[in-house]
């Protein structure tokens, strides 16, 4: 009797000891995917920015830079500052603190921060291609 009673009480700390484990690599996972977004996203106005400027100096070269293509640019260029503005504002803060979370709250939290995660990749990767393209012409 006295190891059955012993038994129950081991594996009663073993599952708080393992949902404690879960939630702590979930909020680890957690700060690692903010700490990634908020790098990319750093950058992105910046980027935006230069990608601007090149496209204005290979246009002027070329002698388009009153064309509808450069008009299409600048109107897709200011939409997409209007975006990158919405996503640095859903970037959570670098203080943020989880530890009273649960596992079943952080989940929805991480599935949100790879959302926007790749939003922020999908804007990243528009604009070095920009440049890249403009470097070529």
């Amino acid at each position: 009797m006295i190891t059955g009673i012993a038994g129950s009480v081991m594996g009663y700390v073993s599952i708080l000891r393992t949902r404690g484990m879960k939630a702590l690599d979930l909020r680890l996972e957690l700060r690692k995917a903010e700490s990634d977004v908020r790098a990319i996203s750093s950058e992105l106005p910046a980027l935006l920015i230069k990608a601007d400027r090149k496209r204005k100096a290979v246009a002027a070269l070329d002698g388009s830079i009153n064309s509808g293509a450069m008009s299409m640019w600048e109107n897709e260029l200011a939409a997409d500052n209007l975006k990158v503005k919405s996503l640095l504002s859903k970037i959570p803060d670098a203080q943020s603190d989880y530890r009273k979370l649960r596992p079943h709250d952080l989940e929805p939290r991480i599935i949100a921060i790879h959302d926007l995660r790749a939003e922020v990749n999908r804007m990243y990767d528009k604009y070095t291609s920009a440049l890249a393209k403009d470097e070529k012409r």
